[in-house]
């Protein structure tokens, strides 16, 4: 039962910043010239906590040479939380590699590290925190209707 507290705790941690601009950033982002940046949707699974996950879409824009803003939208049962990524990486053969951190209070996790790599149209990632680890599994998607 804790452990469904806690994971209440992290969603609801997720769903403060309720008035985000995602959704407006979500229509206004189409199909960047650069291979990675754009619209990005799928998946989070946790390894830690038994049947938890759900919807996850992410807004990739590119901020310098291989570093990029990653802006997510995950959602969890009824609650869903947006918060930004600062990814810094380096292209081999046309993936990109990169890691990255975003730091929660230590009630909900503290430090959430992320790594992973993400071609033109595929994107995996893991995360881990003291509270919680698992993945991102996401596919591009093409400009707004």
């Amino acid at each position: 039962m804790r452990s469904w507290r806690n994971l209440f705790l992290v969603a609801l941690a997720f769903g403060l910043p309720a008035c985000s601009s995602f959704e407006h950033d979500w229509r206004q982002a189409g199909s960047a010239d650069s291979k990675f940046a754009g619209r990005w949707h799928g998946r989070w699974t946790s390894a830690k906590h038994r049947n938890s996950g759900g919807d996850l879409r992410c807004i990739l824009t590119p901020t310098g040479t291989n570093q990029y803003q990653a802006y997510f939208k995950a959602h969890w049962l009824l609650f869903s939380g947006t918060y930004r990524v600062p990814l810094k990486g380096r292209e081999h053969g046309g993936t990109l590699f990169f890691a990255g951190t975003h730091t929660l209070p230590a009630v909900y996790g503290g430090v959430y590290r992320f790594e992973g790599s993400a071609t033109r149209k595929q994107f995996s990632s893991t995360y881990d925190s003291s509270y919680d680890r698992g993945r991102f599994e996401m596919d591009r998607v093409g400009p707004p209707f």
